[in-house]
């Protein structure tokens, strides 16, 4: 047998589990942790690790209550594999490979195989998943808490089979445990036995289509297929008619969940105290998150699914009729009752979880929303019927097209909201990572996916007639016929899509992202550079990367003084610091004559910082290129201003008063230095506030729309000038909109407050060129300083002016 029989032969559940590996474990240890976030979680394990009570998360009342699983097991994780990230995160993928697996599991047991195996790909694509999975800010024991509770009690009251088992029951019960003890017992109890008994309540009259014991075997048997077996009566007639062992535990789960739910609202709402009924401590004052809170969540945590899952959701409501339908013999899984069933178990359970993930949002500030094992199963049971093709829905697959782009482009214009709703926090996107056009990609493979297989697989697969075209012309008949056939696999196309795009997230842009989120490629610098004896201290930095990162004892440093007098130290020494430090720092290191280099710069986030350039390394400070001090100060020359010429006097007339002196003339002699960058293409020259002038700037001669004009502005500095001041650049032409081009000096990383006489500076920014609201013509450059807002801009005291303290540079051709 070659290897491609035994590929295909592989069975779902093989599919299912190697693509959870595959999502989950490669790679898991060679990130670092994320700074705060995963830090802080991994501080708090380690010491739970030494402590040795791995259930004890407060460490003898060193950090604050909270339920104790997720950290026992990062504990756990820690003393089995070591205190680096592969063990923090181990039994987290694990927990994350569970619940992929309990996925498969339910949708077997409630769809079929095929919506079973599409689900678990749908819930491993969702990026609030498969981030959970592989780092410490997750939920990931109470997503597998849940999703074991789902699939049991959904197997347990409608099984494919039509037995009840006590297994069920027993697994659902170990996720109302693990759930318990990792997100509290409203959401690890209350949620899943309340959605039971709603759910019964709401299927009360669905019917499972009655068969034959034989035909039923022979069905249950086939490969990926589950057929609803029954003696014809509605489900809940089927439910009472199954005795004390079958209705008795889904009234006792009814009671238990009722039962904590007014438990946790009448005792676990005293601020500051913490519960682990509600799992966690609620806070005192008006609630910090509203409604909008989770559907901002879910929006952007479940791209490319985010559009599809409402109207998957949604489809319960019109499968509730199918369930009544007369028996055809045709029912085959994912039709009928136990479809009906399954559909509507789903959007019960979701809609209660987020209730109760809304409530407890409301009462302790923040949460992520850990129902995603529904989700994942009405897209699989969705996905699965649109395969089949038995209708042709080309409304619903361009709404949900055209909600997936939207939610794409809001992605693409703000990427960091692709990784911050796991993190509950906002993440300052570096700016050398370019996600470019892949978040809009996958967004159109993915949407566009989905429409041509709703809209056209049916009549692919001939059970849908095809469109009449009559007398239409022979291209658009081969036109026709071509998107049909492509649409026939829009569906695969899809899943494949989500795939790829959620694999490059986790194990490409993560790992890229985490050189600018973790100390660890930092002080591994450090430790590659440093030789015995040298010290590292850290300035404006918090969390305590060192201790993991093997760059021995780090002292704080605990001002900008304390600072400069570390690093004029005799020997060799290192400073871990704030990238957003830089600027202030080169200003009072370059004022006490201290050199410094910085040693690496490859996180936008921290700089590790020395005092001596050793044999090898280079210089990434990145004010090098745009910052340049002068060896020798620029000399003032001042001269007395020339006299005011009077006019003669007129017989008969008073003298005419003499004026004031003027105030005498200030130049300077820079004594022929010039920058590495050279001198600008077009000349200028204009003194703002007798402290900045500007030489002179770059931009090209014309520009096309749409299109970026790269501007680079030449300025040196005179005398120290006053902070806050934005840099304003004005394209103007007579009667047309003006073209903005205001900005932060070095686009923020430079403010003139820390602009030191005798430097040379080259600001560089890209002025947008719109199509639409910026007309051909020539436009005039105009340059000046402002505070923003309707503060005054600084004054011109020498050279070329508009009057309004505005200096004309030059003229530009936008065509």
């Amino acid at each position: 047998m070659s290897i491609f029989d035994r590929i295909r032969r592989l069975p779902p559940l093989g599919w299912a589990l190697i693509f959870a590996v595959l999502m989950v474990l490669p790679g898991l240890g060679s990130s670092g942790f994320w700074d705060p976030w995963e830090l802080s979680v991994a501080d708090q394990a380690r010491e739970i690790a030494r402590a040795g009570d791995l259930f004890e998360p407060t460490v003898k009342g060193r950090f604050a209550a909270e339920p104790p699983l997720d950290l026992a097991l990062t504990a756990l994780g820690m003393k089995m594999f070591g205190m680096r990230e592969f063990g923090a995160r181990f039994l987290n993928g694990l927990c994350a490979i569970g619940a992929l697996l309990a996925v498969y599991w339910a949708g077997v047991g409630l769809f079929r195989r095929r919506a079973a195996l599409l689900a678990t790909l749908a819930l491993g694509t969702m990026p609030l998943f498969f981030l959970q999975a592989r780092q410490l800010m997750s939920d990931m024991p109470l997503i597998f808490g849940l999703a074991l509770s789902f699939g049991g009690l959904g197997r347990y009251l409608w099984p494919s089979d039509g037995r009840r088992r006590l297994p069920d029951l027993l697994i659902a019960g170990a996720g109302f445990a693990i759930g318990t003890l990792s997100g509290g017992a409203l959401m690890g109890v209350a949620l899943p036995a309340l959605s039971m008994i709603g759910t019964v309540l709401a299927a009360w009259s669905l019917t499972p289509r009655p068969m034959a014991p034989a035909q039923a075997a022979a069905a249950l048997a086939a490969p990926g297929v589950g057929r609803d077996v029954s003696d014809g009566k509605s489900f809940g007639s089927g439910l009472l008619g199954t005795g004390v062992r079958g209705f008795i535990p889904v009234v006792l789960v009814g009671i238990l969940g009722l039962s904590v739910l007014v438990v946790t609202l009448t005792t676990a709402n005293i601020a500051g105290k913490y519960s682990l009924l509600l799992g966690g401590t609620p806070r005192g004052g008006t609630p910090a998150q509203m409604f909008e809170y989770l559907v901002r969540q879910l929006g952007f945590g479940l791209f490319p699914w985010s559009a599809l899952v409402v109207f998957a959701l949604g489809r319960a409501l019109v499968r509730m009729g199918d369930g009544d339908a007369s028996n055809d013999g045709t029912d085959d899984g994912n039709s009928g009752g136990r479809a009906a069933f399954g559909l509507l178990y789903a959007l019960v359970f979701a809609a209660f979880g987020f209730a109760l993930a809304t409530v407890f949002v409301l009462m302790t500030g923040d949460a992520r929303y850990p129902v995603l094992a529904p989700l994942a199963l009405a897209l699989g049971a969705f996905l699965d019927e649109a395969l089949e093709g038995e209708r042709a829905e080309p409304v619903l697959g361009l709404l949900a097209a055209t909600g997936t782009m939207v939610v794409a482009r809001d992605i693409f214009l703000a990427p960091e909201e692709l990784v911050s709703q796991h993190l509950l926090a906002k993440v300052k996107w570096p700016p050398t990572i370019n996600v470019g056009y892949g978040v809009l990609v996958a967004g159109l493979l993915v949407g566009g996916g989905i429409y041509l297989g709703l809209a056209t697989r049916g009549r692919a697969l001939g059970k849908v007639a095809p469109r009449e075209l009559g007398a239409a012309p022979a291209w658009r008949r081969k036109l026709e016929a071509l998107v049909v056939q492509i649409g026939r696999f829009g569906i695969h196309v899809a899943v494949v899509a989500a795939i790829l795009f959620s694999g490059l997230v986790a194990h490409a842009l993560v790992p890229v992202l985490s050189r600018h989120l973790s100390f660890k490629p930092v002080l591994e610098s450090f430790a590659r550079f440093a030789k015995a004896g040298e010290e590292i201290g850290k300035y404006h930095v918090e969390g305590h990367g060192a201790s993991f990162y093997g760059a021995g004892k780090m002292s704080e440093i605990a001002s900008q003084d304390a600072l400069v007098t570390f690093l004029k130290q005799g020997k060799r020494a290192f400073a871990l610091v704030s990238a957003d430090d830089l600027a202030a720092l080169d200003a009072a290191l370059k004022t006490a004559q201290t050199d410094y280099v910085v040693v690496d710069a490859s996180s936008s986030r921290f700089l590790l910082l020395s005092n001596r350039q050793g044999e090898g390394e280079e210089d990434q400070n990145p004010l090098k290129k745009n910052v340049w001090l002068a060896p020798k100060p620029p000399t003032a020359i001042t001269a007395p201003a020339e006299p005011v010429a009077l006019p003669p006097t007129v017989p008969g007339q008073p003298p005419v008063a003499t004026p004031p002196p003027a105030p005498p003339v200030t130049t300077y002699d820079w004594h022929g230095q010039l920058p590495p960058w050279g001198a600008p293409r077009v000349p200028a020259s204009a003194v703002f506030g007798g402290c900045i002038e500007l030489t002179g700037a770059d931009f090209p001669a014309t520009v096309r729309r749409p299109g970026k004009v790269p501007l680079a502005l030449h300025f040196r500095v005179l005398c120290r000038p006053p902070g806050g001041y934005k840099i304003f650049a004005h394209f103007d032409a007579a009667g047309e909109p003006r073209v903005l081009g205001d900005h932060a000096p070095l686009e923020g990383a430079f403010p003139t407050s820390y602009w030191l006489p005798g430097e040379y500076i080259k600001d560089f920014t890209e002025v947008d060129v719109p199509l639409m609201t910026t007309p051909a013509g020539v436009y005039t450059l105009l340059v000046g300083f402002w505070p923003g807002g309707e503060g005054r801009r600084i004054a011109i005291t020498a050279g070329n002016t508009d009057g309004q303290d505005r200096a004309r540079i030059g003229t530009i051709d936008i065509r």
